[in-house]
């Protein structure tokens, strides 16, 4: 899953028109789900309503100067002169933004890695771009299974959050980002270190990812601490999740790991009916070439 400026993250992304959805549960491929500073999923009429205002304060912009200037006089409209360029980079830089995860929403990483190099040479750009910029240039070695730049690219990106009196959704995806891409890399001590580090989310969207995380590096060290309920609870969440097969895959290994085969299977079977949402086969290799064996020596898991 991928976020934007806004706070809207894309759920898978095959072939197909995209649409704004309420939950996580009813996303399907290439839908988007509006998430607050929180990581919690919001209606799509808040999406539309924030939306609206800001279109609104982008057509005042131009205003200001004059506004300003019959205030406070001259000095007043070179400080509203000055605003406004300010605020149009910012709006520029957000459209460059979006454009990226419209090309990484079409599997078209070449184009989006030009489009987010093209954005980091720029000078000017905040804190906050400039970061995620980063996030989604890793986002896009990591689906071409790059995982040694993808951590490159979330370090960078988590280096300028830092850097930042408030800490934005985005800071999360950086610091899962960076688990997922050393548990891809086989460094298993430093993945299980690095997710210590991060902060217990609160919205349902960012507990996901940390699920994910969580069960990602205990199966790259062989063991998980859960109880039968809780992976039942995150099972659960997984199966009303047609983009689940990641989570649904991670809970199919613990079950197992605990000794219910029978439930790990049933598990696996359900993330492989859903595995044409994920892109797991480059972002969890990992993962995805354990269950394809378990598949091919347990034909009964089918």
């Amino acid at each position: 899953m991928d976020v934007d400026e806004s706070g809207t993250a894309l759920v898978a992304r095959p072939a197909g028109e995209s649409r704004l959805v309420g939950s996580l549960d009813e996303a399907r491929s290439r839908d988007l789900v509006h998430v607050d500073r929180y990581g919690r999923v919001r209606s799509p009429a808040r999406f539309r309503f924030v939306q609206g205002v800001g279109y609104v304060c982008l057509a005042a912009l131009p205003a200001l100067p004059f506004l300003y200037g019959a205030v406070f006089g001259p000095i007043g409209a070179i400080g509203g002169t000055a605003y406004t360029l300010w605020a149009g980079l910012r709006v520029r830089s957000g459209f460059i933004l979006r454009r990226a995860l419209r090309s990484i929403q079409s599997d078209e990483f070449d184009e989006a890695q030009r489009t987010l190099e093209d954005l980091l040479d720029q000078r000017g750009l905040s804190r906050g771009t400039r970061a995620l910029a980063h996030h989604n240039l890793a986002v896009c070695h990591a689906c071409r299974g790059d995982h040694e730049r993808a951590l490159e690219q979330e370090q960078a990106a988590t280096r300028e959050y830092t850097r930042m009196w408030t800490k934005p959704i985005f800071a999360h995806m950086a610091a899962f980002g960076e688990v997922y891409a050393l548990v891809n890399l086989g460094r298993a001590n430093e993945a299980v270190a690095r997710l210590a580090e991060i902060d217990a989310p609160e919205g349902e969207y960012l507990q996901l990812q940390q699920w994910s995380a969580e069960l990602y590096c205990c199966f790259l060290v062989g063991e998980h601490p859960f109880s039968d309920d809780e992976l039942h609870r995150r099972a659960l969440k997984g199966l009303a999740m047609t983009a689940g097969a990641p989570l649904l895959g991670l809970t199919a290994w613990a079950h197992i790991a605990s000794g219910d085969a029978d439930q790990g299977d049933h598990l696996l079977a359900e993330a492989f009916d859903r595995i044409s949402e994920s892109r797991m086969p480059m972002t969890m290799p990992r993962l995805y070439q354990w269950m394809r064996h378990r598949r091919t020596t347990t034909p009964t898991s089918e």
